[in-house]
């Protein structure tokens, strides 16, 4: 039904169909939007960005990797803050099944965004052991990577821990774990 409206009636019913299928994890209906032109017909990248980050935060992996790589995307790329896929894969309640998929087809796991951050460095902020984990020694990302600030992954985990509130037990836990982490993997 969605499909059958002329694109004179306006690109936000495309838009609006598309986060739909997005959200109920309906792959087809996303290719076949994704073939109609919905991701540009809203000349939102923000939007874009947000359909993203919305199926990889529903746990939507084929939606997440359609929205890359399907009909009419350029695959991998950036979004509107120059985040890559694997950046927007990495934020609290992540899944280390979205970052190994990404990372596994190519993204560069040392990719920065405009401010200079890398998916490490998100994930040591938000405390994500095992993500921290797998990126430093499977992935090999480097830990070095300082962004515009001067900071690196490690400055990210220790101010995290430093402004906690002092009852978030199991986060604190976590980021002294990636502390420790990001201090025993020293780039050679």
């Amino acid at each position: 039904r969605w499909l059958s409206h002329p694109a004179s009636e306006g690109f936000e019913q495309l838009g609006a169909a598309l986060e739909r299928a997005v959200q109920m994890d309906w792959v087809p209906v996303v290719y076949q939007l994704l073939e109609l032109g919905a991701a540009e017909a809203t000349g939102d990248a923000e939007f874009q960005s947000r359909l993203l980050t919305e199926a990889i935060r529903l746990g939507h992996l084929a939606a997440a990797e359609a929205l890359i790589r399907g009909p009419g995307r350029r695959g991998g790329g950036c979004c509107q803050l120059g985040e890559t896929s694997l950046i927007l894969a990495v934020q609290p309640g992540a899944s280390l099944q979205f970052v190994k998929a990404f990372a596994d087809d190519g993204e560069d796991v040392n990719a920065t965004d405009l401010h200079g951050r890398t998916a490490l460095s998100y994930a040591a902020q938000h405390g994500l052991c095992d993500i921290v984990r797998w990126l430093c020694t499977c992935a090999r990302a480097s830990r070095n990577i300082a962004d515009t600030m001067e900071w690196t992954p490690i400055n990210y985990a220790m101010w995290a821990l430093e402004h906690l509130p002092e009852d978030r037990d199991a986060d604190r836990r976590n980021l002294s774990e990636v502390i420790d982490i990001l201090d025993d993997s020293v780039d050679k």
